[in-house]
């Protein structure tokens, strides 16, 4: 259901997909692995290379929109565009048959949000190295002018290597757009995970994904991410107002050093957080 600006998805499975077992444009759609408000995802074969792909399609609804059309082709060049061992690789873009699609790198273990649902939370020594990687990613993103703007376990992927990258590049903003949410398009993101200039549509930088780095990995350690509430209006307010939990709380054995670190990242004011991906990832 598309409200305005607003998409309610409703993921009702048929008993057979049929884009599974179809030639697209030279890529051989193997299997469904995941479905999102924006599209499907799907483990496919390149034939020129004989190359395990993921391969996602926008759902037909969205196709037709302009507006996120526009949102899915700025996802596939910004992704397309870095090249770092800590992004997923975007190789490919196209619209065939009124089907708009683009080929990833394949992450065989899912993203750590999978992770997490299937195993709870984790202990330091799995949370330090994935947050690190991220990281990694982040400094690299940063160098290049992008600020993700969308950070979220969802969005760490596991390669089978066991490498995190960082995909989904839906809302990634160039620097040189200054950060802002299109004039009248309101605010964009995971409110879980939202840093509160970005709730407030003001300009952001990469210290706003410091912070959903921050509530991301508060969650890896306590299972959960800082604030919750029954509505959107309270999980923003609470970014915006309340001081987040500490982590010892929940987890006693995290070291006062990284529960210390995780609360500086999750600061209202981004000038009290590390100054950059790279000073984090010291």
């Amino acid at each position: 259901i598309l409200a305005g600006k607003t998409l309610f998805s409703f993921l009702l499975d048929a008993p057979g997909d049929p884009l599974v077992g179809r030639n697209l444009g030279g890529y051989k759609i193997l299997e469904r692995v995941g479905r999102g408000g924006m599209g499907t995802v799907y483990r496919a074969l390149q034939l020129s290379l004989d190359r395990v792909v993921a391969l996602k399609v926008l759902s037909d609804e969205l196709a037709r929109d302009p507006d996120f059309s526009v949102l899915f082709v700025r996802e596939a060049r910004a992704a397309g565009e870095l090249s770092h061992s800590n992004i997923v690789r975007v190789y490919d873009v196209n619209v065939l048959d009124g089907i708009l699609f683009y080929v990833m790198e394949y992450m065989a273990h899912g993203s750590v949000e999978d992770l997490l649902r299937r195993e709870g939370r984790l202990p330091v020594e799995r949370a330090l190295p994935i947050v690190i990687e991220a990281a990694a990613g982040l400094e690299y993103a940063e160098h290049e002018g992008v600020v993700h703007r969308d950070i979220k376990p969802a969005n760490l992927m596991i390669h089978e290597d066991g490498t995190v990258k960082i995909g989904d590049l839906g809302i990634a903003t160039r620097l040189a757009e200054r950060g802002r949410a299109a004039e009248g398009g309101g605010i964009s993101g995971s409110p879980h995970y939202m840093a509160p200039e970005q709730a407030l549509a003001r300009e952001v930088d990469g210290r706003a994904d410091i912070y959903a780095l921050g509530a991301s990995l508060h969650q890896m350690l306590t299972g959960s991410p800082p604030f919750r509430g029954r509505s959107l209006k309270e999980i923003l307010f609470a970014h915006l107002r309340d001081e987040p939990p500490d982590v010892r709380r929940t987890a006693p054995s995290v070291p006062e050093p990284l529960a210390l670190l995780v609360r500086k990242m999750l600061a209202k004011d981004p000038s009290k957080r590390p100054a950059s991906a790279a000073v984090l990832r010291q």
